[in-house]
């Protein structure tokens, strides 16, 4: 008795493959994004890593935070004397950009809200460590107030360069009256709510409608994990 074998058609084959080209163009994309993002992640908290130590380390050498001079008549000053007394003795670096930060040595840079596109030129001093990544530190301040922003650029001059996917802030608080703040080196208003850092707009908050500078804080209440409000495309 003969059966009947039933199989796909050519037409059919070529339908479903077409489809699953469709379905694999859709998605590759957002596996691939958040794949990298994944990396930035991971560099995020390497470097977060290195300079905490490098505090771990200075503090043994010239006790807490809030006893740290930092000399200069001005910015360029301040910053080049933190940098070198309180950060290059402690980590690798492979090259020492300073305060010019040109050519090799230019930091760039892209908000998350795409609308700010440049280069830091002054006011900061860059060094750029072994494995690639660099960073550019400033000393700022008030009247009861000295703190140190490090901008960090996971790997070095390769895009995205973009605030929250390859680039993050930290600080250290040196003279604050603050005690939650006081002698810390931690991710850019980690102090903040964790709603505030995802969902305040046209400010620093972690999302497209905002700078993302604040993207390192929400990583660090996060675990350093991205959760699934963290601004990946």
């Amino acid at each position: 008795m003969r059966q009947n074998i039933k199989a796909f058609t050519l037409a059919e084959t070529l339908i479903t493959l077409m489809i699953v080209g469709i379905v694999a163009a859709m998605t590759l994309p957002v596996i691939i994004a958040h794949t990298r993002q994944e990396q930035f992640i991971t560099g995020c908290k390497k470097m977060y890593s290195t300079l905490a130590q490098a505090v771990v380390r200075a503090k043994t050498d010239y006790g807490e935070m809030d006893t740290w001079d930092i000399q200069g008549s001005g910015h360029d000053e301040q910053n080049e004397y933190f940098v070198n007394k309180y950060i290059l003795p402690y980590v690798v670096s492979a090259k020492i950009c300073g305060k010019t930060l040109t050519d090799s040595c230019a930091f760039q840079y892209r908000y998350l809200n795409a609308q700010n596109h440049a280069y830091w030129t002054s006011g900061w001093y860059k060094i750029i460590l072994n494995d690639g990544s660099a960073a550019v530190f400033r000393v700022s301040g008030n009247d009861d107030s000295t703190w140190v922003l490090a901008t960090v650029d996971v790997n070095g001059d390769k895009k995205p360069n973009v605030l929250g996917k390859d680039i993050f802030t930290f600080v250290y608080w040196l003279h604050t009256p603050n005690v939650q703040r006081k002698e810390h080196f931690e991710a850019y208003g980690i102090d903040w709510p964790r709603q505030s850092l995802v969902t305040s707009e046209g400010g620093n908050a972690c999302n497209k409608k905002s700078t993302g500078e604040l993207c390192a804080a929400l990583l660090m209440k996060d675990n350093w994990q991205m959760s699934d409000d963290y601004p990946v495309h």
